[in-house]
């Protein structure tokens, strides 16, 4: 069993001021109602956008209160449009998708999480990245902080998601100019380099959908990812 509580998937999507935001979410919106809850949003009534006028961003909640239910909170936000120029090429001004989830609620539904829900989120929300996240491994990846003093430490090390990959997690999605970026290599090259070594590994909506496993992670496994997959991709 997982020695952590919670895991998130986690979507980011680029934007461009020509979008028509409600467009946007009404079509991922639709698409979610193809999924059964809890994962899904099926008989789940559609919650309006807050208005955002003069705010960085906006969005949605539409986590589940069951006690029953996996999920911990499922979020989708909207960076603003209303801007005079495009933002810099950051991930700090990108759309997300997060559904956060109790391990130990998942059951014998791990396959079904990873090669049918998720695919569906791409689909939905349309990211460049798509990732299944450890809380705690994600924060030390970006950098820590010492609560003493409040200074804050960046990992040298860290990618942004904008401009390549920082960690290869359980589960994840890159669309095909991410995979230009993170490896010089197209998403056909990068199933073809690692056939046979992991789980799943296929072309996907412009993109290349990697699952590392069907089973349910650990913190050794979700560790021993990078080392084992990122010379085969950076070679």
């Amino acid at each position: 069993m997982a020695s952590f509580n919670t895991l998130t998937i986690q979507f980011r999507r680029r934007f461009s001021k020509q979008e028509v935001l409600e467009t946007v979410y009404q079509s991922a919106y639709e698409v979610l109602c193809k999924l059964p809850q809890p994962w899904g949003l099926d008989g789940v009534p559609m919650k309006s956008l807050p208005n955002y006028q003069g705010q960085i961003s906006t969005g949605v909640s539409y986590t589940k209160q069951l006690k029953a239910s996996p999920i911990k909170n499922f979020g989708i936000g909207f960076f603003n449009r209303n801007r005079r120029d495009e933002p810099p090429d950051e991930s700090s001004y990108d759309d997300t998708m997060t559904v956060g989830f109790y391990v130990k609620k998942v059951d014998q539904n791990w396959k079904y999480l990873f090669s049918e829900v998720f695919p569906t989120y791409i689909q939905a929300f349309k990211p460049y990245v798509g990732e299944l996240t450890e809380d705690r491994i994600f924060s030390s990846d970006i950098g820590s902080r010492n609560f003493d003093t409040g200074e804050i430490y960046r990992n040298p090390d860290f990618i942004d998601s904008r401009q390549g990959v920082c960690r290869i997690w359980p589960v994840n999605y890159w669309d095909r100019e991410l995979c230009h970026k993170a490896f010089q290599l197209t998403p056909g090259e990068i199933v073809n380099r690692l056939a046979g070594k992991v789980a799943e590994c296929r072309e996907f909506e412009n993109g290349v959908l990697l699952i590392y496993s069907y089973e349910p992670p650990t913190v050794e496994q979700i560790l021993q990812i990078n080392p084992e997959l990122m010379p085969i991709l950076r070679d």
